[in-house]
């Protein structure tokens, strides 16, 4: 299975928004649209104008008469802007069958939007997986992933990293996933010691 690597910084790259955004809205704005309806950014349509080989994005927003105005895609949140090029990889990966591999995603993300990008790869028709990593635990819950699809990275004194998953832990029935991970249960938590702050003189 093929894969596509995408680093947290890929997703505020302007330049994946302009190579991959004029097709997706030329062939694909139905699905695009139904993805910022559902993530509730606000945005009615997106267009895109080329101008002496340079491209504008502009978005259309309704305020509260339902009279349309419109802002430049660039003027749109960060999270929106990520979300948008997410779509992208995203897409990509469902409809080609690719491992999506993402450092850090849910970065700028609420945690339900993160949710939704995730349940994206629950799509039935395809063989596509997301592997992603987070230091975000608000979906370390039961009812998002089976306990073999949650993985732990620990790093020992020397720095050396092992990786290993919650279904090799004995689990209650009623754990929580997120609280015992917190209390050190699983591991995988950093080595804090003890420092303070000294006053200025």
């Amino acid at each position: 299975m093929d894969m596509l690597v995408a680093k947290t910084d890929s997703f505020e790259n302007p330049t994946i928004i302009e190579k991959f955004l004029p097709n997706i809205i030329d062939n694909y704005k139905e699905d695009l649209l139904n993805f910022l309806y559902a993530i509730d950014v606000g945005i009615k349509d997106i267009v895109y104008e080329e101008n002496n080989n340079e491209i504008s994005f502009w978005t259309t927003h309704c305020d509260e008469n339902g009279n349309p105005y419109y802002i430049s895609l660039y003027g749109e949140s960060e999270g929106t802007l990520k979300s948008i090029a997410i779509f992208i990889y995203a897409r990509a990966s469902i409809l080609n069958d690719r491992i999506m591999f993402v450092d850090e995603l849910n970065i700028k993300l609420h945690p339900l939007l993160l949710k939704f990008i995730i349940d994206l790869f629950y799509d039935k028709n395809s063989k596509a997986q997301l592997i992603y990593t987070t230091h975000d635990t608000t979906l370390l819950d039961k009812k998002f992933f089976r306990r073999d699809q949650i993985w732990f990275v620990e790093k020992d004194k020397a720095g050396r990293s092992q990786l290993f998953a919650l279904s090799d832990f004995k689990i209650r029935a009623d754990a929580s996933f997120e609280k015992d991970y917190l209390a050190g249960v699983y591991g995988g938590i950093p080595l804090l010691k003890d420092y303070k702050m000294k006053e200025g003189k």
